[in-house]
C-alpha cells in the first residue's frame, strides 16, 4: 500500500476537513483503505455517531463491493 498523498486524502476522506483535521478523516480510496478504517474505527475519538456510521457504511459498501466484483 503506498502512502496517500495530500490531495487524494482530501478526495478520498469519509469525514471532510475541519479545523482539527484540515485534510478530513478516514480516506478510502481503495479496499486495503476501507480495511483499516473499519479496523481502526473503535479507536477514533471525538467522531459524532452520524460520523461513525457513515465511515462504518462506506467501508461495509467498499469491501462488499470487492467480494462481490472480485476487485
Amino acid at each position: 500500500m503506498t502512502p496517500l498523498t495530500p490531495r487524494q486524502h482530501e478526495t478520498s476522506a469519509t469525514i471532510p476537513p475541519s479545523k482539527g483535521y484540515p485534510r478530513g478523516r478516514f480516506p478510502m480510496p481503495d479496499v486495503r483503505h476501507a480495511e483499516l478504517a473499519e479496523e481502526f474505527l473503535p479507536r477514533a475519538k471525538g467522531l459524532s455517531g452520524s460520523q461513525e456510521s457513515a465511515v462504518k457504511a462506506r467501508a461495509v459498501r467498499m469491501i462488499a463491493a470487492k467480494r462481490v466484483l472480485g476487485r
